[in-house]
């Protein structure tokens, strides 16, 4: 996309570089030598380009910038449950990718669980997912994505997870298995660059360590990475979700069993290792007809044991609390 340079825009995108560097710098001494961003330094880093002394902007610059690209910015939504059917919060944020960035950090903040820890008198907060890797998370998410996809990079929170995607997969041959340890091939080159000098990004290779890292930290379930047809997810697991449902799974059998009969207690059980089983796949493992095994879930989705979630066919099934 061809646009005119802006001089005005390469002042604030400037100002904004200098400034993430001088919140990164953990010493008033540090703060004290952070030097000045200036145009060449754009120039040099190759998001504004000097062709025979006319300026031109890159991709990039527009991406830091007005950002007038369509695709390129964040979705987030909050649904209901652990599909996406029903909507409960949705935002779009457009602008510099920077400033995208920390918007859906925020969301995503907002829309999981803030807990506290007690360290002998101190008292302190503490999300039940790391926050680093979030972030971490959706930072790879806009730095490595495909910008020629038409697409846009989408953060999903669910009751059991937080879900990162990123359009394209990953890139220049790279496998999941390498990037786990440290593999890293840019395909944005200057968007990192930029980022690398904001302290958004540490070192390049480094994302998916970290976030696996603070996982482990923090004692939850490591990320899941996937690749799913031309995109890139990482899903981060809720422990609260978890927490609540294995507790259901230890008490729940012992409280139902006054209730159920055998086969009924049976499709319980079934369901619990499995919310998404078929009621054919039932049916073959209790060795029973599909019809018998139909009418036993009629009967317990109508004393509201046993709900489905989500359409018939890619669905899944819920036990409620008794």
């Amino acid at each position: 996309m061809e646009q005119k340079f802006d001089a005005k825009q390469a002042d604030e995108l400037c100002a904004a570089i200098y400034r993430y560097m001088v919140e990164a710098a953990k010493t008033k001494s540090e703060k004290e030598k952070v030097k000045d961003i200036t145009l060449q330094n754009l120039i040099n880093w190759g998001v504004v380009k000097n062709l025979g002394g006319t300026l031109v902007s890159t991709n990039a610059f527009i991406l830091l910038t007005n950002n007038t690209f369509p695709f390129a910015k964040i979705q987030c939504a909050l649904f209901k449950g652990t599909e996406r059917v029903v909507f409960l919060d949705k935002r779009d944020f457009e602008g510099p990718l920077y400033e995208q960035i920390e918007e859906a950090y925020k969301f995503v903040l907002k829309h999981i669980n803030l807990g506290a820890e007690i360290n002998g008198l101190v008292r302190t907060d503490a999300y039940e997912l790391p926050p680093e890797a979030v972030r971490e998370a959706i930072v790879n998410a806009t730095t490595h994505r495909n910008f020629l996809d038409r697409a846009c990079v989408q953060v999903a929170v669910y009751d059991d997870r937080v879900e990162i995607t990123s359009p394209g997969m990953l890139y220049g041959g790279l496998t999941i298995a390498q990037i786990k340890e440290g593999g890293s091939k840019i395909r944005n080159r200057c968007i990192a660059e930029v980022f690398g000098r904001m302290k958004i990004i540490e070192s390049w290779g480094t994302r998916i360590k970290r976030m696996i890292s603070s996982c482990k930290e923090y004692g939850i379930r490591e990320p899941e990475l996937l690749e799913i047809g031309d995109s890139f997810r990482v899903n981060l697991y809720r422990p609260s979700f978890e927490e609540d449902h294995q507790k259901f799974t230890e008490s729940s059998p012992k409280g139902l069993c006054q209730i159920l009969n055998p086969t009924q207690q049976k499709i319980v059980d079934m369901i619990m290792d499995n919310p998404r089983i078929t009621q054919s796949a039932i049916a073959e493992e209790l060795g029973l007809t599909t019809r018998a095994i139909k009418k036993s879930i009629k009967e317990l989705i109508d004393e509201g044991i046993v709900e489905r979630i989500g359409v018939a066919r890619g669905g899944m099934w819920r036990i409620n609390m008794m």
